[in-house]
This record gives structure tokens, sequence and C-alpha cells, in this order.
């Protein structure tokens, strides 16, 4: 996939960044959370922390084995704005959570959230 890399290296994303000006971009090697596991005989995950600019449902949809067999809790940002440039809401990506036996916290009313199995 091409990762455009911004002049502000924390707005870097796999969709094209508004926050700041893109300088490049890289085209990088993807895998699913569930592939990269079963490769490598991972069998035990307690967290998950997630800040991927938007791409929150993407990653939880190629980890749906780590969720319902490893059951970790997970850290995620929520952010209208970000996930919109993906085609998603919040709304979608609590209801997958919900579907898959989590629970949501938000964290001090900001945009993050803490899902709990």
């Amino acid at each position: 996939m091409k990762l455009y890399l911004t002049k502000d290296n924390s707005a870097n994303s796999l969709s094209t960044p508004e926050i700041s000006p893109v300088v490049s971009e890289v085209t990088v090697q993807v895998t699913s959370l569930d592939k990269y596991c079963k490769c490598n005989d991972i069998n035990r995950i307690d967290l998950i922390k997630m800040d991927v600019e938007g791409a929150e449902l993407l990653v939880l949809q190629g980890a749906q084995w780590v969720l319902s067999a490893l059951r970790p809790v997970i850290i995620t940002e929520i952010n209208r704005h970000t996930m919109a440039r993906f085609g998603y809401t919040p709304t979608d990506l609590v209801a997958f959570l919900e579907r898959h036996g989590y629970r949501l916290q938000p964290i001090d009313g900001e945009e993050n959230a803490v899902a709990f199995p």
C-alpha cells in the first residue's frame, strides 16, 4: 500500500492526510494481525494500542481471530474525520467491536476509548 509521509510525522497515513502537508510517499508491505500472529506462532496478546489515523476498522477486520481467540484489551483512537477518509463512522467501529463481544469505555471524554472483552 502507499504510505503518505508528512511534514509532521505524526500524521503519516495510508490515506491522504489533511492536517499536515505530504512530503513524499512510499510503498509498504502490509499484512493482517491474524496472519502475522499465525505465521509467528503468537498465541497471547494482552493489549493492542492503535493510532492508525483512521484505519482502525481495517486493522480490526484483519484481526478477527485475535479478537475471538486471544481477547486482548484494545486502546483506540475514535476520530470521525480520519475514519471518514476510509469510508466508515465511529458507529461502525463500535458495532464491529460489540459484535465481537467487546464493550467500549471513553477515556476522559477525548477521542480515545478502551475496548474490553
